[in-house]
């Protein structure tokens, strides 16, 4: 019901804007444990390597307007290995009440123990996303009352055993990699929208889906770096004569990259905006 404040990753992804493909069985039990199950505050942890979606699919649940409806106070909280508890305390408190000029001088404990009262009584939901540390959940878990209200804890992590730490028995929800079925859809949507993917542009259309390894983050940035050489190929010229090259991506798999490093996203954009010279013959002769 209430989201006052704001926190410096919000929007970022943008899930909002995004098309969801694969997780609508995962989307629906973590809104069911959202909102029924037990009274007691309960932890819900999703895990996934950098690329799987596991900001935007919580993003997809936390903007649900029944979830908005179900929890009195919603707060996303973006983490990261170099989080400040003075931070995470503040971005917080800025969904729970209205940040003072007086707030901002208090000690971290005068801060914990404000958010915890701004909070008792209320069903809240927050979100922390990106969790590197099992100090991070640790350090804020005493500024969240229990109150047998039916509030909830999101965590988001790259590392089962930092989520498992928050509440050892609790359900992972971990993301897999999409089929390719499922990737040629994403890739389609969101390169082509509403239009039909172009006969000539299929094959190689389906290739370079195949070689971003089912990874969400991947097929998006390149299907719209796609869109848009198309879109300025069909101003130069009737056709096509170069294509994007999707080759390894090295970044991928590696535990010290988010979702939205700037080093995966650069990497991501320069790859998708390679030409792929073989295909030049294909395209002239459709």
């Amino acid at each position: 019901m209430a989201d006052i404040g704001g926190s410096s990753r919000v929007n970022t992804s943008k899930a909002d804007e995004e098309i969801v493909v694969g997780f609508d069985n995962e989307i629906m039990m973590i809104k069911e444990q959202l909102t029924g199950g037990k009274k007691q505050q309960e932890v819900v942890s999703i895990i996934g390597m950098a690329g799987l979606g596991k900001t935007t699919l919580p993003r997809k649940v936390y903007d649900d307007p029944f979830i908005e409806y179900h929890f009195y106070i919603r707060a996303w909280s973006y983490v990261s290995q170099d989080y400040r508890k003075r931070d995470l305390l503040l971005g917080i408190l800025s969904y729970v009440i209205e940040l003072t000029d007086e707030m901002h001088e208090m000690s971290d404990e005068e801060l914990s123990l404000k958010l915890k009262k701004g909070l008792m009584g209320r069903r809240y939901l927050i979100v922390m996303d990106d969790i590197w540390s099992v100090d991070a959940s640790d350090c804020l878990k005493r500024s969240f009352p229990d109150d047998n209200n039916g509030s909830r804890i999101m965590f988001t992590s790259q590392l089962k055993d930092v989520a498992l730490h928050a509440k050892p028995d609790s359900h992972l929800h971990c993301l897999r990699f999409l089929t390719e079925d499922e990737s040629w859809f994403l890739f389609q949507q969101k390169a082509f929208g509403k239009e039909t993917c172009p006969l000539w542009l299929m094959g190689i259309g389906m290739e370079i889906t195949k070689k971003c390894l089912g990874l969400p983050l991947a097929i998006v940035v390149t299907a719209r770096s796609s869109c848009q050489n198309r879109k300025e190929f069909s101003i130069v010229g009737e056709s096509c004569k170069k294509w994007i090259n999707v080759i390894e991506y090295p970044c991928f798999g590696d535990p010290a990259i988010s979702d939205d490093s700037p080093s995966l996203m650069a990497d991501l954009q320069t790859i998708s905006q390679v030409v792929m010279v073989k295909h030049i013959g294909r395209a002239t002769m459709s």
